[in-house]
């Protein structure tokens, strides 16, 4: 009975650690993301990613959308996505860019 709970206990721990080792190399990504943002477009962003059994299935660019350059969305997708897939191991499921705009009054 002991032997089984110590499986147990040791079955669990070692899946956190693959958990937080990914979360850490995302983590990583995204700030190299960021840096390639801010530095190739002038482009201050925020990301955020979803991972769903180890299939990274979404990535959103967030932008605010007075410091977004002055072009369409489809220009500023195909300037973005080439830098997000260079930093990313796989290609996100489903891949957003959100301009955000503060409260209008």
């Amino acid at each position: 009975m002991i032997i089984r709970i110590v499986a147990l206990i040791t079955v669990f721990l070692l899946s956190g650690c693959d958990m937080a080792a990914t979360f850490a190399d995302m983590n990583n990504k995204t700030e190299a993301v960021q840096a390639s943002l801010r530095s190739e477009l002038g482009i201050d962003a925020q990301l955020s990613w979803n991972i769903h059994n180890g299939v990274l299935t979404q990535v959103s660019v967030h932008i605010a959308a007075d410091t977004a350059p002055d072009v369409q969305v489809q220009q500023l997708q195909q300037q973005i996505y080439p830098i997000v897939l260079r930093h990313f191991d796989e290609n996100p499921q489903v891949f957003q860019i959100v301009l955000q705009y503060e409260e209008m009054q």
